[in-house]
């Protein structure tokens, strides 16, 4: 107990000093780290953390013949893992024809790296699953040595979603016929076969029309429903939707109106983000070109606005140059929110964190914001709440363009320290079993399980001073517990 004890004692105590939102200069060199493949121009898309620590990024790198894609893997203070592929780095299969897309990546939890991306070849596109085992080859046991290419004719990813039986989600569009537009989703088994019980033996194609679509980054809820944002243009009208997919493929009639919500018929859409927070409401970003306000709208379950968040369920970010790219929920509710700023060319990165109603969180960096001067592309949260932020330098930087990583101080889940000498869990890590033992109970304490990205995995009711808490089932992890005012980390084995 004494080791529980000290361990909670040293988070709260080790970032006692660090405001949120403040540049971590523990992390990498002062705060970054920033890796170069071979010189050239280099810029990393998308970031993910393994349930050790490691930090794993994916994006677009230069070769001898042109362009790729790469990944590298940093220990979870920014060094680079050298264990990892070669000296830490791994490119990839992508094609001949390179251009930086919509790309994905994802952890499981054996610590295989999933990488997703539109792969290009001939004047073609398919969408592009890879699986690399933990040390950077190739998994052999997935898909055609590693890699899956599903192809219906012009396709381009947006995004994919792994999910807690293994199966992986793609979704994007697709161009038939040269001018036919489709929304384009693929259900592939864990071994990389197309699963046969979803859609047409593992493929969704719906029409939408023959003018232009663009699909952004799908998300799969816990039911297994597909959620797919998309701007299309339909009779010369800008409009703006996000469909909702039932886990067989189906459109599902119970969301928004037959299936679909409508949200904005203005503009041209430039860009949006979609997020599922752990209660099940959707957040959902939107800014049209031109527009000088980012939107963001938090909807219902069945697709209507959520009015108790922000003004009428919509909260707006005055910046003409920010374009969102991510939202992530914290434990406690708080949402930080991601994105570049463009003027002529992409400028800097700022990241934002409001309230769980939307009201600015004006205790995070600046006045509520942070920026840092490089072309952002994604976040990730590390265990310990930390920000981590992925993009390129910039081509006038001195170095050119090259992956980077930041790391932003964010607050830990902390508990009180008369909460702390309430509560004893052990053994903790643990193979799944877990005692808590409560020397202040209350006749009933209303508890949830989450993982790290805050989706619910267990809930119920503790009505004993001890109860065991079985996540025997659960993936090996960090998961934390929560009760009505204290948040207490699980390390499961």
């Amino acid at each position: 107990m004494k080791t529980l004890l000290l361990f909670f004692i040293g988070i709260i105590s080790s970032f006692t000093y660090s405001q949120d939102g403040t540049l971590d200069t523990s992390f990498g060199n002062n705060g970054f780290a920033i890796s170069s493949f071979f010189g050239g121009t280099d810029k990393a898309s998308t970031i993910a953390v393994q349930a050790d620590g490691k930090i794993v990024v994916f994006g677009l790198v230069n070769v001898s013949s042109g362009f790729s894609y790469g990944l590298l893997r940093l220990h979870p203070d920014g060094e680079l893992d050298t264990s990892f592929g070669m000296d830490g780095f791994v490119i990839a299969p992508a094609g001949d024809n390179f251009r930086q897309f919509f790309d994905s990546l994802h952890i499981q939890s054996d610590q295989k790296i999933i990488a997703s991306t539109t792969f290009m070849e001939n004047s073609d596109s398919d969408f592009m699953v890879m699986r690399y085992l933990p040390n950077g080859d190739l998994d052999p046991s997935f898909g055609v040595n590693g890699v899956v290419k599903t192809n219906l004719s012009a396709d381009y990813l947006g995004a994919t979603n792994l999910l807690a039986d293994g199966k992986i989600v793609a979704g994007g569009s697709a161009k038939t016929n040269g001018t036919d537009n489709h929304i384009f989703l693929v259900r592939y088994l864990s071994n990389g076969q197309l699963d046969p019980s979803f859609g047409n033996g593992g493929t969704v194609t719906e029409f939408i029309d023959s003018e232009t679509l663009k699909v952004f980054e799908i998300r799969t809820q816990d039911d297994g429903k597909i959620i797919v944002p998309y701007f299309t243009i339909e009779n010369a009208i800008n409009k703006f939707k996000l469909n909702r997919y039932l886990p067989n493929g189906d459109l599902d009639t119970t969301f928004g109106n037959g299936g679909s919500v409508e949200i904005d018929s203005n503009s041209e859409m430039f860009y949006a983000s979609l997020t599922l927070q752990p209660d099940g409401k959707i957040l959902h970003s939107y800014k049209g070109r031109g527009q000088q306000t980012v939107k963001i709208r938090r909807l219902l379950n069945d697709g209507s606005l959520d009015i108790a968040f922000g003004t009428d369920g919509v909260l707006q970010i005055y910046d003409d140059m920010l374009i969102v790219f991510k939202i992530l929920v914290e434990d406690d509710g708080d949402l930080v929110v991601f994105g570049p700023t463009y003027g002529f060319e992409p400028d800097d990165n700022d990241t934002y964190r409001f309230n769980p109603d939307g009201a600015i969180d004006y205790t995070f960096g600046t006045n509520g914001n942070t920026s840092l001067g490089f072309e952002g592309a994604d976040i990730a949260f590390q265990e310990n709440g930390k920000i981590l932020i992925t993009g390129n330098t910039f081509f006038y930087s001195g170095g050119g363009e090259r992956f980077i990583v930041a790391r932003l101080n964010n607050g830990p889940l902390t508990v009180t320290e008369i909460e702390m000498n309430s509560y004893k869990i052990y053994p903790n890590p643990s193979n799944g079993i877990f005692t808590i033992e409560c020397e202040l109970f209350a006749e009933k304490t209303p508890y949830q399980i989450t993982d790290i990205t805050g989706k619910i995995i267990a809930s119920g009711v503790l009505t004993e001073k001890q109860s065991q808490l079985n996540l025997a089932a659960a993936q090996s992890g960090i998961y934390f517990l929560k009760t009505s005012n204290s948040v207490f980390r699980l390390l499961k084995n």
